[in-house]
């Protein structure tokens, strides 16, 4: 949090005979430079807590004012890191450049020019934002012609009542600033969808679509533009809506300034007009991806985990509005759903394309016994460390069918910080669950030892199996095992999970973002088994008691060439591997 100013800003939220001139005064000078400040002295019923440093990144750039954040410095550590737009939006390789810069002297100072496109999630108080910095700017600025656009005209309508009703009714912004609301005599227009300040203020609301270019009053033609979530879902699931929403956007706001850009360093021209796009993603193709791509734009995304596709980083963007905790559990939820897409994009103001997915939305369960697995494999990786950023251990159990070679994920076990008596319990625990063909451990380094105890604690317990050790290769190495041997599989319907696996189907759900451990020992699972395919009998057989040899023990879609997957003959194969 910023705390910022010593100044007590809660003061303003008491009755105004207790404020003395020198108080009002005082906020007045202050609050016209430092919106922050300005907004919680004037309206801390908006802003009952101190704002967070995102916020006030973003308020420096709809008002244009940056000198007071340097009264700011436990922001400034957020601010110089995270407000960072692409230097060429069409390069994914591109540098990003820093909206906020330190000069020689320590300094804060803001580059970003006026066309901005903020990508903030739902629910983090962008309207209200940007209604406090439009009510700012109207009070502090006369000049100030803004056209508040939302994406319908109740909506719109809706927001400016808001700033009137504070125009109307806050005793400390009508004995501070007077009272600016227009007579019926005046010729200033007080309505729904517009409102003319006695100080030359203006104000108008439109919905998405609607008629802006052209709006002129007394020679004045807008100078500021903000966009408040101007789409919703089913405008932007809409190609004709996408369309008409982009060619609105670019033939009739952005060509309702007054653009004089040869006279742009004359006392007597007009303000350059300033655009702000504010909202949260809502698509690939959305009006926010498209001012993405284009250069004119400064494009600075915010999500509700800062590093959503690190997982060893737990910062939160505003704790106060949504915890660790609390995002990772609604998290799981959105992905048990098969609505992992919609929180990406909603919450972490990032793009999952389900089409481009190497591995399901969802998963097929279907109940399986024993009795019908040709083979069970168990695998465990230790993962010894009690650290919490540190990789779990994790084990999974599969399992291969008799009658067509289908595969199951039968069990998974694991956590951080599980004791080297914990992991042992568990595989004999499972073991004797599953009565398992194959059994292995991960045996990096010192996890080898893990395996010695293993082979006594077997003869302590007269309970013997074999456990192979097996040692793995890098990080990548393990990307391109987990894809090679699971994805083709899970795409051509050839694996079954016997119940809801969270371990597993997490790290499926995030790759290639997050923790990968329970499907690295789900694939190993599978390469112990890997041999059992001679195993399989199609069922007819099995009942006939001729054993036909096998033409192909496994489906195409378990093939892999040079890396590259090859997802199989689908509906060719379906009688041969029967998938219910």
């Amino acid at each position: 949090m910023a705390a910022g100013r010593h100044d007590p800003c809660d003061d303003g939220a008491g009755m105004i005979d207790k404020k003395t001139k020198d108080l009002l005064a005082r906020a007045i000078e202050i609050g016209a430079e430092d919106p922050a400040y300005w907004c919680r002295f004037f309206l801390p019923h908006w802003f009952p807590s101190d704002m967070p440093a995102f916020h006030l990144g973003i308020l420096a750039l709809i008002t244009r004012k940056v000198e007071w954040l340097n009264d700011y410095p436990d922001a400034h550590e957020f601010l110089l890191n995270e407000f960072k737009y692409s230097a060429d939006p069409k390069d994914p390789t591109s540098v990003e450049l820093p909206v906020f810069i330190k000069n020689e002297a320590g300094k804060l100072l803001m580059v970003a020019d006026e066309y901005n496109n903020i990508m903030v999630p739902r629910g983090f108080s962008k309207t209200t934002l940007t209604n406090a910095a439009c009510l700012h700017d109207a009070l502090t600025d006369g000049t100030l012609f803004c056209v508040y656009i939302s994406k319908s005209m109740d909506h719109a309508e809706t927001q400016i009542g808001n700033i009137k009703v504070e125009l109307e009714t806050n005793e400390l912004l009508r004995a501070a600033y007077g009272n600016l609301v227009p007579n019926r005599a005046d010729p200033e227009k007080w309505q729904a969808d517009q409102i003319q300040l006695t100080n030359g203020a203006i104000l108008i609301g439109r919905g998405k679509g609607g008629q802006v270019r052209g709006l002129n009053y007394r020679a004045r033609r807008p100078n500021k533009i903000v966009l408040d979530d101007v789409e919703d879902d089913g405008t932007v699931a809409s190609p004709t809506e996408r369309i008409k929403t982009l060619k609105w956007f670019y033939t009739s706001v952005e060509k309702a300034g007054q653009l004089m850009e040869g006279a742009k360093d004359q006392e007597w021209a007009q303000q350059p007009l300033q655009i702000i796009n504010l909202g949260t993603l809502l698509g690939a193709q959305s009006l926010m991806m498209s001012l993405a791509e284009d250069p004119k734009f400064n494009t600075v995304r915010f999500g509700a985990k800062l590093r959503y596709d690190d997982p060893d980083n737990t910062e939160m963007l505003w704790p106060y509005k949504m915890t660790y905790e609390y995002y990772s559990k609604e998290r799981e939820r959105h992905r048990k759903l098969g609505m992992l897409s919609e929180f990406t994009r909603e919450i972490d103001s990032a793009i999952r394309v389900a089409d481009d997915n190497i591995f399901p939305n969802q998963f097929i369960y279907q109940p399986t016994t024993r009795a019908d697995l040709a083979a069970v494999a168990m695998f465990l990786d230790p993962a010894i460390s009690d650290d919490p950023k540190a990789d779990p251990a994790a084990l999974m159990v599969a399992g291969r069918r008799f009658s067509d070679g289908a595969l199951w994920a039968l069990d998974e076990w694991g956590g951080v910080g599980k004791t080297p008596s914990e992991k042992i319990d568990a595989m004999f625990e499972h073991h004797a669950k599953w009565q398992c063909t194959h059994s292995g451990i991960e045996a990096q380094s010192y996890q080898k030892a893990l395996i010695h105890i293993m082979r006594e604690e077997m003869a302590r317990r007269k309970y013997w199996f074999i456990v192979q050790p097996v040692v793995r290769g890098s990080k990548e190495i393990k990307d391109v095992r987990i894809v090679s041997l699971l994805s083709p599989r899970y795409m051509n319907g050839f694996i079954r999970h016997l119940r809801p696996l969270p371990g597993l189907e997490g790290n499926l759900a995030d790759w290639p973002n997050g923790k990968k451990d329970h499907a690295d020992a789900f694939a190993s699972a599978l390469t112990l088994i890997g041999e059992s395919g001679g195993l399989v009998i199609p069922q007819e057989e099995r009942e006939k008691g001729d054993y036909a040899p096998i033409e192909t023990q496994l489906p195409p879609a378990y093939n892999s060439v040079s890396g590259m997957i090859v997802t199989g003959a689908g509906a060719r194969n379906a009688s041969r591997y029967p998938r219910g």
